[in-house]
């Protein structure tokens, strides 16, 4: 028989840089607004689809906002988390092959 590992990505406790704060957890995201960072990789376009529908009808979220990363390999330019950070109530990025 194979054991199946369901891993949860919570996290236990914030580990934060020297002075910073951990926003508060979301009591819920109805009406929020979420953002996804794609990275470029093959097949996350999928699973963000994926995301967005379940967020929308199981969770009510209000708006989803998708931006999409030229390279894997470079992080969202400055302007971008920017925009990112002032519209969003929560951001995923993502990964997927």
């Amino acid at each position: 028989m194979e054991t199946l590992e369901i891993l949860c990505p919570a996290a236990r406790g914030p580990k934060l840089a020297r002075g910073s704060i951990a926003p508060p957890s979301l009591a819920s995201l109805a009406g929020r607004v979420v953002g996804i960072i794609d990275n470029s990789k093959p097949n996350f376009t999928q699973l963000a689809d994926a995301l967005e529908a379940e967020w929308r009808s199981r969770w009510a979220v209000a708006k989803v906002v998708r931006v999409r990363k030229h390279s894997p390999a470079v992080g969202a330019e400055p302007e971008v988390l920017a925009r990112l950070a002032a519209e969003c109530d929560l951001v995923v990025a993502g990964i997927g092959d």
